[in-house]
């Protein structure tokens, strides 16, 4: 239940015991909220932070939902801690990570994102841990039971690109993507949603990370009279394909942008007034509570990253653990796959669990892929679509 109908619903509940009982109740205006108490509910997100492909930014979201929540009544009544685990890049510290949740009874994994995701999943499967919320990037993401991700992640992301590009006219789509082995499925995704459109992928161009000879990644994906470039590479190779692309005088290519550091990456793209850029988010940073929850928890800046995917993750178990007369692992394990009208608000669109598999069988665990479209402004990456749609089929979601 979003935050203002629950407040409706506190001052309605005071007035009506004011009419019953014959006792005035005064108010400051804000409804009076029990503080949470008793034994913490723990939370774990999972993610590299000082290795390999990071996201730093991604716990910021989920530290200030649960500053959030601790303000009001927690979960169910109980504060709630959280607990950041770097995966260092490494299988047997992502182990670590699902064994430590194990261990210390966690309620729930939240907004995690890591290549190492096959190493804790079986853990969490076997203790019925869910793991909620989840940036789908990896193939255990896609398919272990465990796994209750709110939107597609990676899966959204790419058809929400190249349909964005072949909407803005391109018919010529290249993919640069990073050379690992989840990267080599994007050209696959891009195939997908292009297919609506009679399109197909023109050049498909691994990119090593840190790779010093950009240019000829630059020169294979320019090539065969390419209109349009999704870039999925990391934050630095990125800002050297496009310092590359300039310097070299070609024109006439949209781009279509997914990476990490998008911080970094935006400060770089913004000055370049002569090129294009598109993005595809599945989750809708506007949201006034979750921005007002930012700058609660001390993050001034304007989010531009990664932060909402696990501040959604948070609110999702709060809201899903409504109602359980036991609050505990199994327990949400059991509940999540019946809920079918999860809803974030203006975050994103309806999440119905009941639809894991539905929507797109390359991935059994994922039960949305509606994105919105964006696109560069003078500073930031502003939403152009009005309605959330699904990334493979155009069809218009329901929204939150």
């Amino acid at each position: 239940m979003r935050a203002r109908r629950s407040h409706r619903l506190v001052r309605t509940i005071a007035v009506a015991l004011a009419v019953t009982t014959g006792v005035a109740v005064v108010t400051s205006g804000a409804p009076a909220v029990a503080k949470p108490s008793g034994t913490p509910v723990k939370l774990m997100l999972i993610s590299e932070f000082s290795n390999g492909v990071t996201t730093p930014e991604i716990a910021n979201g989920a530290k200030a939902a649960v500053k959030a929540l601790n303000k009001k009544d927690g979960i169910n009544g109980s504060p709630v801690e959280l607990t950041v685990c770097d995966t260092k890049n490494d299988p047997n510290t992502a182990t670590d990570c699902g064994q430590k949740a194990v261990d210390g009874k966690y309620l729930a994994a939240v907004g995690s994102q890591s290549v190492q995701a096959g190493k804790y999943f079986p853990l969490l499967q076997q203790a019925q841990i869910p793991m909620v919320g989840n940036n789908v990037a990896d193939p255990a993401d896609f398919i272990n039971p465990a796994s209750f991700p709110l939107g597609g992640g990676l899966l959204s992301t790419i058809g929400g690109l190249a349909s964005a590009l072949a909407d803005a006219g391109s018919k010529k789509i290249s993919v640069a993507y990073i050379n690992v082995a989840q990267g080599a499925v994007i050209p696959t995704l891009a195939n997908m949603a292009l297919k609506r459109y009679n399109l197909e992928v023109v050049n498909k161009v691994p990119v090593d990370s840190g790779t010093p000879d950009i240019a000829s990644s630059v020169e294979a994906a320019t090539a065969n009279g390419t209109d349009g470039i999704i870039l999925a590479i990391t934050g630095q190779d990125a800002i050297n394909f496009i310092q590359q692309y300039v310097s070299s005088g070609k024109t006439g290519v949209k781009f279509a942008l997914i990476t990490t550091d998008a911080a970094a990456v935006l400060k770089v793209i913004k000055g370049e007034k002569n090129l294009v850029f598109y993005g595809s988010v599945s989750y809708d940073r506007r949201n006034k509570q979750f921005l007002k929850d930012m700058v609660a928890a001390g993050y001034k800046k304007t989010p531009v990253g990664q932060e909402i995917v696990s501040y959604a993750a948070v609110m999702a178990v709060a809201q899903a653990a409504q109602g359980l007369t036991t609050l505990d692992a199994p327990s949400l394990y059991a509940k999540l796959p019946t809920i079918t009208a999860l809803d974030l608000g203006t975050i994103m669109p309806i999440v119905d669990f009941a639809k894991a598999g539905q929507v797109i069988a390359l991935a059994p665990r994922v039960s949305n892929v509606c994105v919105k479209t964006s696109k560069l402004g003078k500073t930031d990456f502003v939403i152009q679509s009005k309605n959330w749609s699904d990334a493979y089929t155009g069809a218009t979601c329901q929204a939150g």
